[in-house]
């Protein structure tokens, strides 16, 4: 878990960029404390108890970026997963206990109303003093992750606009939040969350996406894999993923699939290869497994559809 202040620049150079680092990695937890907060003591996991949270006198946000486990707030208690935000109001009691065999890793917001404007801070307290579910689920959990990742890279430059940048995201990014709440509770229509997050996320998503699936056309003949893809655009496998099918319909695999494909019937149509030949050169070795699949994908075999085709 990594702790930083954010009236404490040198703290937040330091821990800024160990935290990018290990979001690309994937294996970063991260608790935001504003420069009000003190230290919350924990209490160690032991069998079937929960990590106990000290009540505090502000609001708090707790976001699961991925796997699952059991939150506790007061007298409820709620099973969560990858995507899930939860309220903490002031003085709630609240635990969390991360599931053994997927536990989760999670981001802690802490909110001060009383320390915004006054239309930011109105905004916020009635939102949360309102929510009826203290679980909230966002289904494209990559766009509120890339978000956070925004105000992180943000802090991480400590450019001379850090403070006003960060501070603008944030409020961004609880803005977003804000309005899922008042979807559940009925009082705006949905929303996705594509039509107000900021350009430039989208455009770094769609200028990721673009050159994975040009690396995918331009090597298609050799071993293609995820980790290799997903580390060109800078991106976690699991964060590329998402943002892969949500930006092209369909999944990794099934892109570089149909590339391939596409390319063997050019080859049985055009080309008096061998079928063993064409596997290889659409990156398959095995020509059982190619004439299994183009089988499954075309209603025919490869012999078969260059018989029609040719």
């Amino acid at each position: 878990m990594i702790l930083c202040q954010l009236n404490q620049p040198d703290v937040i150079e330091r821990a800024a960029l160990s935290i990018v680092q290990g979001l690309e990695r994937d294996k970063v937890n991260i608790r935001y404390l504003s420069p009000r907060d003190s230290l919350v003591g924990r209490i160690p996991l032991l069998e079937d108890e929960l990590i106990r949270v000290g009540c505090h006198p502000y609001y708090e946000i707790g976001y699961i970026r991925r796997g699952r486990g059991i939150v506790a707030i007061e007298d409820e208690v709620f099973d969560a997963q990858a995507g899930d935000l939860f309220i903490i109001r002031p003085y709630e009691i609240h635990g969390i206990q991360p599931d053994r065999d997927d536990p989760f890793g999670m981001a802690w917001f802490s909110i001060h109303p009383h320390g915004m404007a006054g239309w930011v801070s109105t905004y916020v307290r009635r939102a949360m003093e309102g929510a009826n579910k203290p679980i909230i689920h966002l289904e494209r959990t990559y766009e509120f992750w890339n978000m956070l990742e925004e105000v992180l890279k943000e802090i991480a430059f400590h450019s001379f606009k850090y403070q006003v940048a960060l501070r603008a995201e944030l409020l961004h990014l609880f803005i977003v939040f804000i309005r899922r709440v008042k979807v559940v509770r009925g009082e705006e229509r949905p929303l996705n969350l594509s039509e107000i997050l900021p350009k430039q996320s989208k455009k770094r998503w769609r200028e990721a996406v673009e050159a994975a699936m040009e690396f995918i056309r331009e090597n298609y003949q050799q071993r293609i894999d995820l980790e290799t893809v997903a580390g060109r655009t800078l991106l976690s496998p699991n964060y590329f993923c998402e943002v892969f099918k949500a930006e092209t319909g369909v999944t990794f695999t099934e892109y570089v699939t149909k590339v391939r494909m596409a390319e063997a019937k050019r080859l049985l149509r055009d080309t008096n290869l061998s079928v063993s030949e064409i596997s290889r050169k659409v990156g398959y070795e095995s020509i059982h497994y190619f004439s299994r699949l183009f089988k499954e994908r075309e209603g025919l075999s490869p012999s078969e559809f260059r018989g029609i085709v040719k």
